[in-house]
């Protein structure tokens, strides 16, 4: 008897969205594009992944028995990590794209990135 598991509908959704980013990131390495639009457009869009897969790891971070098990904890850290990471994208691709300049340095994405370290 063949018995087919059932793939969690937040597993595909990161899958369906990892893929076409990975192939995104492929084209633009190939190309040599850089400093572009469409490579700041490719950070807003790298950041809100990350966002995604963060709050999707502190969802099921309750199965795990949130900070009462230790696997529990690392994936609210880690999801928490990913969180703070994609912000200080999003920090970035805002100063590339609406604010039309290079971000500087320091800045509020700089302490958000400091914020996902382990």
């Amino acid at each position: 008897m063949n018995t087919i598991k059932k793939i969690p509908n937040s597993v595909l959704l990161i899958a369906s969205c990892y893929v076409p980013v990975l192939v995104w990131w492929i084209s633009l390495t190939l190309r040599g594009v850089t400093e572009t639009n469409e490579n700041y457009i490719f950070g807003i869009v790298l950041g809100l992944l990350t966002i995604i897969c963060g709050i999707t790891g502190l969802t099921k971070s309750k199965g795990w028995g949130y900070f009462s098990s230790n696997i529990g904890r690392f994936i609210i850290f880690l999801s928490s990590g990913f969180i703070a990471w994609g912000i200080g994208t999003l920090i970035i691709g805002y100063f590339n794209i609406v604010l039309d300049q290079v971000y500087p340095y320091p800045s509020i994405a700089d302490l958000a990135y400091i914020l996902s370290w382990p």
